[in-house]
């Protein structure tokens, strides 16, 4: 009876420290951030989009008055002049005759006459004009001898997530799916650089990743901004540092910057191979916790931005809705130093953003369903402290 009473003592101790567990993951400490509302909303801007257009596209671009839209649904690129508010369709058309396997996987521009187009199933990124005339491209070679065993990225483009034109050569950041052996950790890259005839693959992941599992899928996602021509930082969901790799020297360095969440976060405890059953286990294991994303600069108030993505609510993590919702956009000088925090809506969105002359221009999802309209809101910095 003694040895029984024992044995049932320790189930009890065994079950508490699971739901211990479980619950430390759904319930990070609170983040304490000083000089709160750093922007303050300024202004709105609503587009006009056509019947072609898709309003909830997650990859847009802003150059000066010319806003890139992809539309997912029906592989097209739209151009809309904010200025003379008109709008230009391409849909390659033509270029899918000869190229039957073309898909707008991706795409980001530089001009008007110069449309990058990613071909993820040919490896391909393409270059087109504005008469949709395919004039370059650049395959993708991650299978050749040197990088045999190299854990490397395809390109992740989005935007939050931009490709930089340097020197005749593509940069593109992106990441591979799924964990690997301790072994890889320094061979597991998350920046394309794409020539005519090689891709060469640069930046680790921080050392705060290293022989950890992170679920293989949204902890490995990274983000980027360039920075003065020849800098290109990256920002990880996971890690309290960002990468700043140099275009000229190919090398990279790590600084971290505040806050710190890396200490309360936890990685993964499932299975290192990505399965269909552990689609919600790692969801859960994502959105339960604290979570940086995109960084961003301002080159007109040599400002950088990061957001830092809050754990789900208990109540809605009970219910099983999960995603991004709480959110602060964390401000930085130039020297990364930390200036201050804005608390975002849940409807503000982590995704579509730009800097512009007047400030910070982002999309509001209140508005997801309006077919017709892109709405947004302009933030503008509020005060020094």
């Amino acid at each position: 009876m003694k040895d029984n009473s024992i044995v049932n003592s320790m189930k009890i101790i065994l079950i508490v420290f699971i739901i211990i567990s479980i619950n430390s993951c759904k319930n990070n400490k609170p983040i304490n951030l000083s000089n709160p509302s750093f922007l303050k909303i300024s202004d709105s801007l609503i587009v006009k989009l056509d019947s072609v257009t898709f309003g909830g596209s997650k990859n847009m671009q802003l150059i000066d008055s010319l806003l890139m839209i992809q539309n997912e649904i029906n592989n097209t690129i739209t151009f809309i002049n904010l200025n003379r508010s008109k709008t230009y369709n391409y849909n390659f058309d033509q270029f899918k005759v000869s190229h039957p396997k073309f898909k707008v996987d991706a795409s980001w521009f530089t001009s008007i006459d110069s449309i990058f187009i990613y071909s993820s199933f040919q490896k391909i990124i393409y270059l087109f004009n504005k008469q949709t005339y395919c004039f370059d491209s650049f395959p993708i070679k991650s299978d050749t001898p040197e990088v045999k065993l190299t854990i490397t990225p395809m390109p992740s483009i989005s935007t939050c997530q931009q490709p930089t034109i340097y020197k005749n050569s593509i940069y593109a950041p992106g990441f591979s799916l799924g964990e690997n052996s301790k072994s890889f950790d320094t061979r597991r890259y998350v920046l394309n650089k794409i020539t005519k005839d090689k891709t060469f693959f640069f930046v680790n992941y921080p050392i705060d990743y290293k022989k950890s599992n992170w679920g293989g899928i949204y902890y490995r996602m990274v983000y980027n901004c360039l920075v003065e021509d020849s800098l290109i930082y990256i920002s990880f969901p996971a890690s309290d540092y960002i990468a700043i790799f140099n275009m000229n020297t190919n090398r990279t360095k790590y600084i971290k910057l505040y806050p710190e969440i890396n200490k309360l976060i936890r990685p993964f405890s499932g299975s290192t191979i990505i399965s269909a059953k552990d689609n919600i286990k790692r969801a859960e294991h994502f959105y339960g916790q604290y979570s940086f994303k995109g960084i961003i600069y301002d080159k007109y108030r040599k400002i950088f931005y990061r957001y830092l993505l809050l754990p789900t609510s208990e109540k809605d993590f009970n219910r099983g809705s999960l995603g991004i919702k709480k959110k602060y956009l964390l401000a930085y000088d130039s020297k990364l130093n930390f200036l201050g925090y804005t608390e975002l809506s849940e409807s503000i969105s982590s995704t579509v953003f730009f800097i512009t002359e007047r400030g910070f221009l982002v999309k509001d999802e209140k508005y997801y369903y309006d077919e017709d309209n892109l709405h947004f809101k302009l933030y503008t910095i509020n005060h020094f402290k």
